[in-house]
């Protein structure tokens, strides 16, 4: 009998892991009109150039390759976003040419063997500005666009500062601008919407776990507060009520990623964290 189970759990797991390399091809598909055709000269690529001396990844897509270059700066630190389009698309490389950079030690850019001294706010606006010139270069345009979302947002506009040459705008996409308030005001928002589900068992959670102008965030807070925020649909977006199914899953999914690059985007975001701290 436990040879019986035991056969059964490898072949699980040997079926599991074929369907996984199946669904990772680390290819893009290629862009298509409401009619699913391909879009004559339409772009969808995946590039790897080698950024402040290390090989870094992106994905640029653009159904008019002449149409003005998005750089979108993802979140995290470490935590690339080009997965979410699966589920969320942004339609946007229907009017930019969309790229889709992961930053240095985040998925396709994930490497252990990059310095861990090079992971430092002046290196990553370094290798954004690099990246900006590549593109400006690619694409024979003087300026591009800035996007930046959440950690990224506070790249973003210290790059806008940093090289405004660059750029013709920068959009900043929850913007940070007192990580540490935001923290505190998050927590008391947290604590009045549980109490008035009359989930007492969180409050007393959450009132556990304290942040504060003095002292920071405690170690109880920070692994508390995902899940506290997306439970109530405050987190990434109002559906996802979970980091696993609404993140975690969907990450391996995407066929974009080969199966190492999947594992790599947790990884990297794992990696990452302790170098800048979490937005």
């Amino acid at each position: 009998m436990r040879i019986m189970i035991l056969a059964s759990l490898l072949l699980a797991v040997a079926g599991g892991l074929a369907y996984l390399v199946a669904i990772s091809p680390g290819r893009l598909a290629p862009l298509r009109d409401p009619g699913e055709n391909p879009i004559p000269g339409s772009l969808s690529e995946r590039v790897t150039v080698e950024i402040g001396g290390i090989p870094q990844g992106m994905f640029i897509q653009s159904a008019d390759p002449s149409n003005p270059v998005l750089l979108f700066l993802h979140g995290g630190p470490g935590m690339v976003e080009f997965f979410m389009e699966q589920d969320y698309p942004t339609g946007l490389e229907n009017h930019f040419t969309m790229v889709w950079w992961e930053q240095r030690g985040a998925g396709m850019s994930f490497s252990p063997d990059i310095p861990p001294e090079t992971m430092t706010m002046e290196q990553m606006i370094s290798d954004t500005v690099e990246v900006a010139d590549y593109l400006r270069d690619r694409f024979g345009q003087d300026r591009i666009l800035l996007l930046g979302h959440s950690w990224g947002a506070y790249l973003g506009i210290q790059v806008a500062a940093a090289a405004p040459d660059r750029f013709r705008a920068y959009v900043g996409m929850a913007q940070i601008v007192h990580q540490l308030r935001s923290e505190i005001m998050a927590r008391a928002y947290l604590i009045a919407a549980y109490r008035a589900r009359d989930d007492i068992s969180m409050v007393h959670r959450l009132e556990a776990a304290p942040v504060s102008m003095e002292a920071g965030t405690s170690p109880e807070w920070m692994r508390l507060r995902d899940a506290a925020m997306h439970r109530i649909g405050v987190g990434h977006t109002r559906d996802i009520d979970s980091v696993i199914t609404g993140i975690f899953l969907p990450t391996w999914r995407v066929r974009a990623y080969t199966l190492s690059e999947k594992v790599n985007i947790w990884r990297g975001k794992l990696w990452s964290r302790p170098f800048f701290g979490t937005t």
